[in-house]
Parts: structure tokens; C-alpha cells; sequence
């Protein structure tokens, strides 16, 4: 059997290697964004699916609380973005009152569509 030339073997690898970094280095697009990358949501006030996300997310971090502090009232989701992660992440600017005063609250809500699944996995004031 004859050796192989050294020439095309460089050339293969060379090729093998250079395809291996524009694999890895290339964008994966679903549906118009990054996957694992954040996306916004337009329309945020009139997507029933996130004010309804945010109403969720008021109502349980108010189940939450146990009696450690004012409860708040859900006024509106004012924006979302959107990670498509083991589910779908969503990033929610929610505006509610507690008491008479009106704040903005930063909630992450995963929900898993497959099992029916929403958790509220954080819910902060913004400053």
C-alpha cells in the first residue's frame, strides 16, 4: 500500500480544523434570535400571555411572603424578553403597588409548556 502524500493530509486537516471553528463559532437562529439568547416581546401590553405571566408572578411572590411584608397589587406587565432555555425564561418589568405606592419589579417566571408548568424563580424590586 502506498503512503499517503503529506501535502493532502495537511490540506485535510487543515480543512477539518478550519470547518471545526466556523461550526462552533456560527450563530444557531430560532425564530429570529439566538437560541439561549434573550429576545423582546412586543406588544407587551396588549400579549395576554404576558400580562397573565405577570398577574402570576404577583400572585405567588404574595403567596410567598408569609406575613414578611406589604403585599403588592399587579397594574401591568411594561416589558418582557423572551429564553428559550429547558422552556421558555421570560424577563418580566411588572409594575404594582404596594400599598399606595406604585413600583417596578424585575420577575423571572420559567414555564415548561409540555408540562403544564409555571415557577416564579425570582421576584426583586428595581431601583
Amino acid at each position: 500500500m502506498a503512503n499517503p502524500n503529506p501535502r493532502i493530509l495537511l490540506c485535510t486537516l487543515t480543512l477539518s480544523i478550519l470547518f471545526a471553528i466556523a461550526a462552533s463559532s456560527s450563530t444557531v437562529r430560532l425564530g429570529g434570535g439566538r437560541v439561549g439568547g434573550r429576545t423582546d416581546v412586543t406588544d407587551v401590553k396588549h400579549n395576554k400571555e404576558i400580562q397573565d405571566l405577570g398577574r402570576f408572578s404577583v400572585t405567588e411572590y404574595n403567596a410567598n411572603l408569609a406575613g414578611r411584608g406589604l403585599r403588592v397589587s399587579f397594574v401591568e406587565v411594561v416589558a418582557a424578553q423572551r429564553q428559550v432555555v429547558s422552556g421558555v425564561k421570560y424577563y418580566l418589568t411588572v409594575v404594582a403597588t404596594e400599598g399606595s405606592v406604585s413600583k417596578r419589579f424585575q420577575a423571572v417566571v420559567v414555564v415548561k409548556a409540555w408540562l403544564k408548568s409555571k415557577e416564579l424563580v425570582s421576584f426583586d424590586p428595581m431601583e
